[in-house]
């Protein structure tokens, strides 16, 4: 397994199961184990079938609790998805495939491209299936995939990441709904392969984010390697089947053939630190050099962003940063609230400061007087005249005219 983003976990390339039929019965019994210890670690168990129709793409959605089929707009997808269901009927698959509409333009698109294909399908192989959801296209799925990204980590708000957001919640509502049944079972029902040594206690495993426990009975694999003692022993001990002294005389004799660690080498500057603390040790030594502790900053505060989909500060924090750090001319501090003052204009489209409201804040000021009032006025004739080139006319003027 590759660990991939928040704690997603990927099998690359299952030929194991794929090629089942092949499979000693030696294997048969390593591999059944590993498929309930699999289950039960997981909340979720998402297989990407092969494109095709061969007979691995057909064991995988029938072992499978829920399929989902994933159309386009382009008529050879929609041909490929119709003969998949077509064979699936012939092979006595009695579930309801959902259909996910992928580059779809919006929803009503979606429902035009789905509704065709229900149409043809109800017409001509008599299969119910059901509209799932779809994912719109746009920029970011094109980039994802160029940057190997995810989308939704790519860029969270996007339409698209919205459209993922939406097909998750609507996943969980219909397989609350659904009947559990044993990813592992299936493959043991195709052979009718029986374990060696059957454990009286059943053990308990839950798939696809469901609470309803599914009974299975784990294989202990003979002869035994070291990596199977380990998982059937851990399996055990999750079970709750060993009472506290079983248990402490199990680590009691795991412990008597622990290697002693050896003493802790104090990394050198040749050495590259290990863990924090030795990284600070490293910093120190080489008197906290300027720009690796600025490329080290900036890189944590993009890899935060990155996995967490926020800024490492909030917006009061770094404002305060700022100011309480800043040192420069008056100048440089009055170009930073014009670019201040610029962003709130692109971003609201409105200006930071209403001239009107500013004014009248001032009037009711003590700090206006007569005189202020007397200069605040000569300015605004002044600026007049210069930008309409003639004086600026009162009421009165008009009168006397």
């Amino acid at each position: 397994m590759i660990d991939g983003p928040r704690g997603l976990k990927v099998v690359p390339g299952a030929t194991g199961i794929a090629e089942y039929a092949h499979l000693s019965g030696e294997q048969k019994t390593i591999l059944l184990p590993a498929l309930d210890k699999l289950q039960q670690s997981f909340d979720y168990l998402i297989i990407d079938t092969a494109a095709g129709i061969g007979d691995d793409v057909l064991d995988f959605i029938k072992a499978s609790q829920f399929s989902i089929i994933i159309i386009t707009p382009e008529p050879t997808s929609l041909a490929d998805s119709f003969s998949l269901l077509k064979v699936l009927k012939r092979s006595n698959y009695d579930r309801t495939s959902y259909v996910l509409v992928n580059m779809a333009m919006n929803y009503e698109n979606s429902q035009s491209i789905y509704k065709r294909f229900e149409s043809a399908v109800k017409k001509y192989i008599h299969v119910d299936i059901a509209y799932l959801g779809y994912i719109q296209v746009d920029e970011t799925m094109i980039s994802s995939v160029s940057l190997q990204c995810p989308a939704v980590l790519l860029s969270p708000e996007s339409i698209a990441s919205e459209c993922f957001k939406k097909l998750a919640h609507g996943l969980e509502k219909h397989i609350e709904s659904t009947p559990v049944d044993s990813f592992s079972d299936f493959w043991r029902q195709q052979d009718d392969v029986q374990e060696s040594v059957p454990s009286e206690t059943p053990t308990t495993a839950f798939i696809s984010g469901t609470k309803t426990p599914i009974k299975t009975t784990p294989a202990v694999p003979t002869p035994l390697n070291f990596k199977q003692a380990a998982d059937f022993c851990l399996n055990a001990l999750s079970e709750d089947n060993l009472d506290a002294e079983e248990v402490n005389a199990f680590f009691d004799s795991v412990n008597e053939h622990q290697p002693k660690k050896e003493k802790a080498v104090e990394p050198t500057d040749e050495i590259k630190p290990s863990s924090v603390g030795d990284f600070y040790h490293y910093l120190e030594k080489n008197a906290f050099p300027k720009e690796e502790i600025r490329e080290v900053v900036s890189t944590l505060e993009h890899v935060y962003f990155d996995k967490y989909g926020e800024s490492l500060s909030s917006l009061d924090a770094v404002s305060l940063k700022l100011f309480a750090q800043f040192s420069g001319s008056e100048e440089e501090l009055r170009q930073v609230y014009n670019q201040l003052s610029a962003r709130y204009q692109r971003q609201f489209d409105k200006p930071l400061h209403n001239v009107i409201e500013q004014t009248q804040a001032l009037s009711q000021s003590d700090d206006f007087s007569v005189t202020v009032f007397d200069d605040v006025l000569k300015t605004l004739l002044s600026v007049y005249k210069q930008r309409f080139n003639e004086h600026y006319k009162t009421q009165a003027d008009k009168d006397l005219l």
